[in-house]
């Protein structure tokens, strides 16, 4: 629900899409053979419904699952004000790299520039691991026009390839995240 607050955006409710997951997931195990299932999440909103869902899963259909998310795994650094958290430099970097053409900086204002002063809002509401608080990209005390992050006009494809490439290629850290051994117990690994 997070750009609900958007004209013409689709959201899915959480048990909606619990359920589509579900499905999916219920296919998965019936078609194959494989009992472990790696989901690669693009979209930091999910993170949350993805790790109780992810119990679920691995519940309801004797499946192991793993949750990975690319760009906290990548050691690319981009340089913004207000954390990357949405829609931002980072993640219009990526988008430029994987679809260019779904990419329309041209309709952000002239006017529009970050605000540096959502810093302590974005650290307090999203990134305090100590209390959860729901948010939405449509909070003005986080975002400016949905936008949670350092101005996307200084994105690249350059640095999109760069976030995506440092994310998958540390083979070492991939694996200690989802190899067998921390996927084939039933408890997630505290690291």
């Amino acid at each position: 629900m997070e750009y609900s607050w958007a004209l013409g955006t689709v959201s899915l409710r959480i048990a909606a899409f619990a359920t589509l997951l579900n499905a999916i997931v219920g296919e998965f195990a019936r078609a194959t053979p494989a009992r472990r299932l790696l989901i690669v999440n693009g979209h930091g909103g999910n993170r949350g419904v993805l790790e109780v869902v992810g119990y679920e899963l691995q519940a309801t259909h004797q499946v192991r699952v793993c949750v990975i998310h690319p760009s906290s795994l990548s050691t690319a650094y981009a340089t913004s004000a207000p954390p990357e958290i949405h829609a931002g430099m980072k993640e219009t970097s990526i988008m430029l790299t994987l679809a260019p053409n779904d990419v329309h900086l041209n309709r952000l204002p002239e006017a529009f520039a970050d605000d540096p002063a959502h810093r302590d809002e974005i650290q307090r509401l999203i990134l305090d691991h100590g209390a959860t608080w729901p948010w939405s990209s449509g909070d003005d005390r986080i975002a400016s026009l949905g936008i949670i992050g350092g101005d996307p006009r200084l994105a690249s494809a350059e640095l999109g390839e760069a976030i995506i490439t440092s994310a998958w290629t540390h083979p070492i850290r991939f694996y200690n995240i989802c190899s067998p051994s921390t996927m084939g117990n039933d408890h997630a690994p505290h690291r």
